[in-house]
């Protein structure tokens, strides 16, 4: 598919919606800018697997043990932050 974007003033663009329901892109979906010559690509961004995330928290250490209430604190903000960007927040 070949389309001409437009950048608003506030240099944000607008992808076609049938584009967006073919590559399964919707609010808060991340997409990754890369420069090819004079040109870009652009590549919605995949979340990452259930066994990457465990490497994540296996390299970071067990949470497990005694957290601080800021660090809970800290962990549950990012959670509701989570949901209300990727779930409407549900």
């Amino acid at each position: 598919m070949k389309t001409t974007l437009h950048l608003t003033s506030a240099t944000q663009m607008e992808l076609p919606k049938d584009f967006c329901a073919r590559k399964k892109i919707g609010k808060g979906s991340a997409l990754r800018a890369v420069e090819i010559g004079g040109g870009i690509f652009l590549k919605p961004q995949e979340e990452p697997t259930l066994d990457e995330l465990r490497q994540v928290l296996a390299e970071a250490g067990s949470l497990a043990g005694d957290q601080s209430p800021e660090e809970e604190a800290l962990v549950q903000g990012l959670i509701k932050e989570y949901r209300v960007e990727k779930r409407g927040g549900k």
